[in-house]
């Protein structure tokens, strides 16, 4: 399967509908690791607002570490990084 860089939905939906397990986790954590890398307040805004502890010196691992155990947990944090990915996603087809 070919993995076009920066269509996110595309290639979710693609790696989903082939069954390949492995590379639909892959493109997500590539989607949060842009995130973190490049939209991180916007990912501490979303932790203000719904109260998730953290530290503003954490490395990228404890702040996925944060990310997974919510997604597990918190059905409102799940809501606030789904958008979070569509903002970013909508913002880099723009600039294609």
């Amino acid at each position: 399967m070919i993995w076009v860089q920066h269509d996110f939905y595309k290639n979710f939906t693609n790696s989903i509908d082939s069954g390949d397990i492995d590379l639909s986790l892959d493109i997500f954590r590539s989607e949060i690791s842009d995130l973190l890398t490049y939209k991180s307040t916007a990912l501490y805004s979303l932790f203000d607002k719904l109260k998730i502890k953290y530290k503003k010196k954490s490395s990228y691992e404890e702040l996925f570490d944060i990310v997974l155990r919510e997604i597990k947990i918190n059905d409102k944090f799940v809501r606030g990084i789904s958008f979070l990915i569509g903002k970013s996603c909508l913002i880099k087809l723009r600039k294609e």
